[in-house]
């Protein structure tokens, strides 16, 4: 009996050394990003955030608009043949979200930063902030729920109208330009609308192209 559990034991050890191990895949698609400020997976987490951290804040602005522009294609293809609403409750009445809202807003924001940092009193950065902030409350309460890419498309164009409204210095990980960024590039790396190189090229020419601003202040 010893010598039967002794021969047991010795197979279940080789199985383990010489079995081979079962490999999945996983995609995009299998996994929900959580609700942070964590880089998407399949960008340098450090790099990524090295070129836009250390930009000044009109840069970094920039960015977050290019990046969210990249992203458009994804909100248009989802809006292009849907009306999209949410209800506050079961019962209530259906409120209607502008198809156009993220295009407008990145527009306006981009003619207002064309040379410097907007202020935060802008009439036109307050009317289009009001535009956003029901849809993000129904966005934090599930009265609204579209798909993954669009949720993050909608909360970075957001986050930008908040970073002209807050104002609050140079950008760092955690505020609203930080935030706005974070959410276009979770979109654009779900989507797989460009791919991983297209992404740090982008993320590394303003980068660079801060470098030289200030290499050039310095001479």
């Amino acid at each position: 009996m010893l010598l039967f559990g002794l021969a047991i034991g010795c197979i279940l050890f080789a199985r383990t050394l010489f079995w081979p191990k079962k490999t999945t895949t996983t995609t995009g698609a299998d996994i929900l990003p959580s609700e942070t400020l964590q880089a998407n997976s399949s960008i340098d987490q450090i790099n990524s955030r090295q070129c836009y951290t250390s930009l000044p804040k009109v840069a970094a602005l920039q960015l977050a608009l290019t990046l969210i522009e990249k992203t458009i294609p994804v909100w248009e293809n989802y809006t292009r043949d849907r009306d999209i609403s949410y209800k506050n409750f079961i019962n209530g009445p259906a409120n209607k979200i502008d198809s156009q809202l993220v295009q407008d807003t990145v527009a306006m924001v981009s003619a207002l930063s064309h040379k410097s940092f907007p202020p935060g009193d802008q009439s036109e950065i307050k009317m289009y902030y009001n535009k956003f902030l029901d849809v993000v409350i129904a966005l934090h309460d599930a009265n609204w729920v579209p798909p993954y890419p669009i949720k993050k498309i909608f909360l970075s164009t957001y986050a930008v109208l908040k970073s002209i409204l807050e104002n609050n210095g140079a950008i760092h990980e955690g505020n609203q330009l930080s935030v706005a960024i974070e959410h276009a590039l979770d979109c654009l790396d779900i989507s797989k609308i460009f791919s991983k190189k297209d992404i740090e090229n982008i993320l590394l020419s303003f980068h660079n192209k801060s470098l030289n601003l200030k290499v050039s202040h310095t001479e």
